[in-house]
């Protein structure tokens, strides 16, 4: 009988510290992993700039582009400049958002002629086959 005993303790011990070390994700005290990081310049890749990476790039290519993308989207607006100890002014705040969305565009603009312009004339055919590609599948998502 008491063997019984200490081997049902025994498990329910075992089985604590398993649910210890891997608790319920709704338990309110376990740890959430943090957001993603909004506005990060290697995130601020646009679909088109994404498609580059399908490409077989050299390690050179690779390293322009990612110079391209830093030096294209370093000078941005910043929203933040609304903002005062004492007061927010709102239509800085507006005027600063417009200007950092048209800054974002002309840099993505920049940021593919660069790329396109180091682009071997395979590169370029293979990337036109993927835009391509790309167009007809997304016409066969509308469809269905």
């Amino acid at each position: 009988m008491n063997k019984y005993i200490m081997i049902t303790l025994s498990s329910m011990l075992a089985l604590q510290t398993v649910l210890f070390a891997f608790p319920n994700e709704k338990e309110p005290g376990r740890m959430m992993p943090p957001p993603p990081q909004q506005n990060q310049h290697h995130n601020e890749a646009s679909s088109v700039q994404k498609l580059f990476g399908m490409l077989e790039l050299t390690k050179e290519q690779r390293n322009k582009i990612e110079t391209f993308r830093k030096e294209s989207f370093a000078n941005q607006p910043d929203e933040h400049e609304a903002f005062s100890d004492k007061s927010f002014d709102k239509e800085k705040y507006i005027t600063l958002i417009k200007a950092k969305k048209e800054a974002k565009l002309v840099a993505e603009a920049d940021v593919i002629e660069k790329i396109y312009s180091i682009l071997t004339e395979k590169q370029k055919n293979d990337f036109k086959t993927i835009l391509d590609m790309q167009k007809i599948l997304k016409q066969k998502k509308k469809k269905h």
